[in-house]
């Protein structure tokens, strides 16, 4: 059998708050208290299986390689591809900066 944790306290789950930067009010406390219980509780059960005599594997299924080949096959072509795109360069998607910065020109 396994060591059973202690009771999770509101302190803990206030540390793990501010390590996430996400503000919490006390109901959600006492919420993420009791949601965190009862999977502490579900892991203690996970825990205490017998598992000694099961065979390890690496995967779940018996696919070892489940990539297809590349195959070529039918698409559009650059023009019917930009057609409806609102603006265009040289054959080419033109986009507004995703990420702004003061080095970009």
């Amino acid at each position: 059998m396994t060591k059973t944790m202690s009771k999770i306290t509101k302190k803990q789950i206030l540390h793990l708050s501010k390590l996430s930067k996400i503000n919490l009010t006390d109901e959600q406390i006492a919420t993420f208290e009791d949601s965190l219980e009862g999977i502490i509780s579900y892991m203690e059960q996970v825990n205490d299986l017998k598992t000694k005599k099961g065979v390890e594997a690496s995967r779940v299924t018996d696919q070892h390689n489940a990539w297809r080949e590349d195959e070529v096959k039918p698409s559009l072509t650059q023009k019917q591809a930009l057609q409806n795109a609102k603006k265009t360069y040289k054959g080419f998607f033109v986009t507004d900066y995703l990420l702004k910065s003061k080095n970009v020109t």
